[in-house]
């Protein structure tokens, strides 16, 4: 019995994260993925869900907790190169679904895809068209 709960216990984050794939890392190492299943494409616009893990050197300190990851629901503009996050939510523990504060913008509004991860996201579910 004891060997089952210690088999489970290991299989369920390596589960979670099989649902991710990695498109990338950032210039400080942060690894960044994007779940295949959140994918919606309507027109010019591609729906998708981002997760950013940070490396131990880049965690970010927010409160009494400690940021080591967080989730962002992204719409990207593929035709005009523009991205527009509709919600974030900060981990400190990712696997675990320890969250550390979630928000949305008041006013949701497209911006330039440039720096952090958004590019690695951007090349991954705007492909260049042949």
């Amino acid at each position: 019995m004891r060997r089952l709960l210690l088999l489970l216990l290991l299989a369920v984050p390596a589960i979670a994260s099989a649902q991710w794939t990695s498109v990338g890392k950032t210039r400080e190492g942060t690894e960044i993925f994007v779940k295949p299943s959140s994918i919606k494409r309507a027109g010019d616009t591609v729906k998708v869900s981002i997760l950013a893990r940070y490396v131990p050197a880049n965690f970010i300190p927010e409160g009494r907790d400690t940021v080591r990851a967080v989730m962002m629901a992204a719409t990207f503009d593929c035709t005009k190169e523009k991205v527009k996050t509709t919600e974030t939510v900060k981990f400190s523990n990712f696997d675990r679904n320890r969250i550390v504060s979630r928000s949305k913008p008041k006013i949701p509004g497209f911006q330039a895809v440039f720096g952090g991860s958004m590019p690695q996201v951007y090349a991954h579910v705007c492909p260049k068209k042949k």
